[in-house]
């Protein structure tokens, strides 16, 4: 289900609590070692650590808004008129995938199905034995196997995909969960105003707000400070050069 989110770039209103995973700069004394022993990269250090701080401030409002966003779409859904909804769309996604289960189970029976997807089986199996030590498998046979694994892939996709369409039961159930999501999609609106109206949604929506623009600051004062230090690298290379000529 497609949902839309409050404006904080925060992610869907039904995303699970956790830490979003952050690729950080490395630590300090590695970009120490990184410079030439004459250059001052102190100001590189101090630009690295307040992105730093600046990213753990802006996942930190995040988690805040995500948990704001949860609790209050739970004490909706607890409402006896949207508790209905829920439990609709749990329902009609059970039946979704128990009609899909039963149009593949029927497939798996079908006698072309069954001989397509064992060949592919087998170039899979012959391709498995191509990458063992001294294999006896030649390159010819290596092509073949590759071609047969994309079009009987090709081929299986297809008909799973035709015996889905031609299936009633299937299709009357993916109608059902289309509209039982649909009916679903506009509880995230009401989560939405209901955020609104909570001082603490306020609150926390400045405080992404202002950690996202502290942590675009920090971007550019490290990259202005790495410059200036790849600058002062090449001074210093130029003069040992100088030097070196001069002797």
């Amino acid at each position: 289900m497609n949902a839309a989110a409050p404006a904080g770039g925060t992610g869907s209103l039904r995303i699970p609590l956790v830490l979003l995973l952050v690729v950080l700069l490395p630590p300090a004394r590695h970009l120490s070692a990184q410079t030439s022993p004459g250059t001052d990269n102190s100001a590189t250090i101090a630009a690295g650590r307040q992105v730093h701080d600046a990213q753990v401030s802006l996942d930190a409002a995040r988690v805040q808004m995500i948990r704001l966003r949860n609790t209050v779409r739970a004490q909706l859904e607890g409402r006896p008129e949207w508790a209905t909804v829920v439990a609709n769309e749990k329902r009609a996604q059970a039946d979704f995938d128990s009609a899909r289960k039963a149009a593949f189970a029927r497939l798996e029976k079908d006698p072309q199905y069954a001989a397509i997807r064992e060949e592919r089986q087998s170039a899979r199996q012959t391709l498995a034995t191509a990458d063992a030590a001294d294999s006896p498998v030649s390159d010819a046979e290596i092509t073949k196997a590759t071609d047969l694994v994309f079009s009987d892939g090709l081929k299986m996709k297809q008909m799973e995909n035709r015996a889905l369409e031609d299936d009633a039961k299937y299709a009357q159930a993916k109608t059902q969960l289309d509209a039982a999501r649909s009916r679903l999609d506009q509880l995230d609106g009401e989560v939405a105003a209901a955020l609104q109206s909570q001082p603490e949604y306020q609150q926390l929506q400045q405080q992404l707000d202002q950690a996202t623009q502290q942590l675009a600051q920090a971007r550019q004062q490290l990259a202005q400070a790495a410059q200036a230090e790849r600058q002062a690298r090449e001074q210093e290379a130029k003069a040992r050069e100088q030097q070196s000529f001069g002797r």
